[in-house]
Order: C-alpha cells, then structure tokens, then sequence
C-alpha cells in the first residue's frame, strides 16, 4: 500500500512539474534528500521516481519564461566553472569508466542546482524550498533521536542506496539543518510549529549523538558554536540560545551510550587509531598526486590500489580519503580545489553581505534569517568535511543554490524599490519631470 501512494504522488507530480517547473524541484529535492522510494519494501523500493520528476522538470524549464532570466553571477560562474572542470578531468582519469559513472551522477546533480536557480528566484518559493529540505531531513533527526533516547543498539543510519545513508553521511546532513531548525524556531510566532521546530532540533541532536560518528561530533560542535554564535551577536534572543543550547547538550552527553563515549575518546589518541592514519596516508596520495597532474588530479575514483602503491607512505593501507578538501584536490587537482575553496569564500561574503542588508532595506527583513542559517549549515559542512569525503554532497551543493536565488532576489527587489522610489519623486518633483 505504501509503495502505491508514493508512486501514485510521483506520478501525478509528473504533469505538474512539466506546467509549474518550480514545483517539480520540490518533487526532485524532496525524493532527493528525503529517498522516501527507499522506505519501501515493494515496487516503489527499486523505481527511479526522481528520474521521472528530473526529466518533467527539466521540459518545463525549456518552456517556461524563467529560463530568460538565468542570471548567475560570480558564485553561480563558479559554480559552472568547477563543473567545466570536474568535465575535463573525467576526459584525463586514470580510471575512465569509474570516473565516467560518477561524472553522470555528479553532472545530473550540478544541472538540476543550476536549473533551479531562475526557477527559484521569488521568496515564496524559495521559502517552499527551505521547507522541503528541513522537513525532509528532520523526519530522520526525529526517528533517529527516538532510536537513540531509547537505548537502541547499533548506529543511526539513512536510508539505503542513498547519499545518507551512513552513519558519517546522515551525521553530516542533520548537522547541516540543526541552524534551521533552530533559527526557524527562534522567528516562529505560532506557538505549535515553535515547538515542532524545536522538538525537531533537540532529537536531532540526540541523532547525530546515536550515529557514533566522530566526524558527526565535529559537525556538531561546529554547528552549535556557529548557531550559538550567530544567535548572541546578530541577534536579540542570546538569552534563549545560550539557554536552549547548554540544555540540549548536556541531555545528550547524559543520553550517549558508553560505546559513543569510548569511540569520541579516540579523537585525541589517533596516532593510535588505525582509521585516522589510513586517512593521513590517503591525504598523502590526494597530495601527491596532485603534485604530478596539477591542472587535472587524477579525476573522479583516483583512489585505487594502484594509486595508493604509487604514491602512498603505507602502500598497503588503502582507505577512502575522507575530506572534501583532499578529496577534490587528489580528484580535480590544485585548480579544482582552488575553485572550490572559491565558491565556499565567496558563498560566506555573499551572505554576509545578504543579512546586513536585509535588516537596513524593507521588505528583505525575512531574509536576514535564512541567510544566518545557510552561513551555519555551509561552516559545519566544512569542519565535518575535514573528516568526510563528501564533496559533491547534494545538499551542500543546493546550499550554494539558494546563496544565489537569495542574492538575485535581493537585487530584484533593490532594483524595484529605487524604481519605485524614483517614479514618485519624478511625479512629485516638477523640475526632475521637466529637465527628464
């Protein structure tokens, strides 16, 4: 039965995605980060449902009117830039079909980022948007938080054959959202949805706790410091954020179970932890590897046997690299990191610069807080990243998407509003009417 109703949504999502494009990126990143086909047992378990959305969007966007308006920027010519070059350097891997088959995964991702850009380009659906990320990724803070306060053996997982479904991946994703939810529940006037905010806020914690993932403790960390930082200083509600923070911490560390406190004890012992030297060795190879194809690396699945033999301190240690950064500097090479580090640069100033503005221009006051929680949701990214070898995460890439969209809409309403103002002074001014 469950399988029927979640193909009988994608299907009637089909028509409407080819009329209303825009909604059909809710369908894609809703089956996206949510993979609710994955919480099945029958049909709907193996069917390609964001495919079918993907393909019905994508024919909307060709003729709808919002294609004419694609407008991207410095960051959004980033963006295609690193595109242009995770390209060229699956043409010069050193494992053609591997690089191949993670290209087409990669490339499918970067086009529906950037097809959404003008399609998104109005609060409403923007907000639409930040409503289907966070409701799609706090379903698992919830049910992984209940897992964990009640004692549940084992790790907190994702659902399968999706980008979440590790521990370390599920770790990262709900520390990417733990700031939206938070902030969505500090600006939230109705009291029910305030305290769904929350409740959503604190069980992910409890979450992340129950996945015993030490890369998932430094995300944490990252996003509580940011969160609480960003809440005493751009905001008037330290007290509550102070408050709520120390409370939430200090129930989860009184809810870990004995296996999370002795494998977070690790941390500072790691040159005696065998996973934390084959990831030093596995960096080793990103560099060096690097070092001898600097404008290219060694393109998507470089890190094989071969390449550890070749370049590795501890030949026979293979292991994932598990950083972004080495991760794409191994892959892409020195240019490739040099525009990812770019877009990340970038990405911060343009928020900045958006939650600044918005508290001195009427009309983007909404703004302000959603621009405070990407900046979040983007810093811990980058410090769990430090340990995780997730660079071209589809949700840290959507981020960057939404940077964008609120940076047009920003413009777009700066643009009208001097119109506007100019068109009154002009009618109300006789000599400005007379020398025009």
């Amino acid at each position: 039965m469950r399988d029927y109703l979640l193909l009988a949504i994608v299907f009637a999502g089909v028509p409407i995605s080819i009329f209303r494009p825009w909604i059909g990126i809710l369908y894609y990143y809703w089956i996206g980060i949510m993979n609710p086909h994955q919480l099945t047992w029958g049909i709907a378990n193996q069917f390609s449902v964001a495919q079918y959305i993907a393909i019905a969007t994508l024919l909307g966007f060709l003729f709808c009117k919002d294609q004419k308006n694609l407008r991207l920027g410095l960051l959004g010519t980033l963006l295609v830039l690193f595109c242009v070059q995770f390209t060229l350097t699956t043409v010069t891997a050193v494992e053609p079909i591997a690089a191949r088959l993670e290209w087409q995964r990669s490339a499918k991702i970067f086009l529906m980022t950037i097809v959404m850009i003008p399609l998104m380009r109005d609060p409403k659906r923007l907000r639409y948007l930040f409503m289907v990320v966070v409701g799609s990724l706090a379903f698992f803070g919830v049910k992984g938080g209940i897992f964990t306060l009640r004692g549940g053996r084992g790790h907190v997982w994702g659902p399968e054959n999706s980008f979440i479904y590790g521990n370390n991946e599920i770790g990262l994703a709900l520390n990417m959202i733990l700031p939206f939810l938070f902030f969505l529940g500090l600006y939230e006037s109705r009291r029910w949805l305030r305290y769904l905010y929350f409740g959503s806020f604190f069980s992910s914690i409890f979450a992340v706790i129950g996945t015993n993932s030490r890369g998932a403790l430094l995300g944490l960390m990252a996003a509580m410091v940011a969160t609480v930082t960003t809440c005493i200083f751009a905001t008037n509600k330290r007290a509550i954020g102070i408050v709520l923070t120390v409370v939430c911490l200090a129930a989860g560390l009184q809810f870990a179970s004995q296996e999370w406190m002795d494998r977070m004890s690790t941390i500072e012992n790691y040159e005696e932890d065998g996973s934390a030297m084959g990831r030093i060795n596995a960096w080793w190879v990103a560099y060096r590897l690097a070092l001898d194809r600097p404008f290219v690396g060694g393109g998507f699945g470089a890190f094989t046997p071969e390449m550890f033999y070749k370049y590795a301190p501890e030949p026979e240690d293979h292991h994932d690299v598990h950083s972004i950064y080495f991760e794409v500097l191994g892959e892409q090479g020195f240019v490739g990191l040099f525009i990812f580090t770019s877009i990340l640069l970038v990405t911060f100033k343009t928020l900045l610069k958006l939650s600044r503005i918005s508290r001195q221009i009427p009309g983007l006051e909404w703004m302000r807080k959603y621009a405070l929680m990407l900046g979040c949701g983007i810093f811990s990214y980058m410090v769990n990243g430090l340990t995780l070898g997730l660079a071209y995460f589809d949700l840290f890439w959507l981020y960057i998407s939404m940077t964008i969209c609120m940076k047009q809409i920003a413009e777009d309403h700066i643009n009208n509003l001097s119109q506007t103002q100019y068109a009154v002074t002009e009618m109300t001014n006789p000599a400005i009417s007379a020398v025009t």
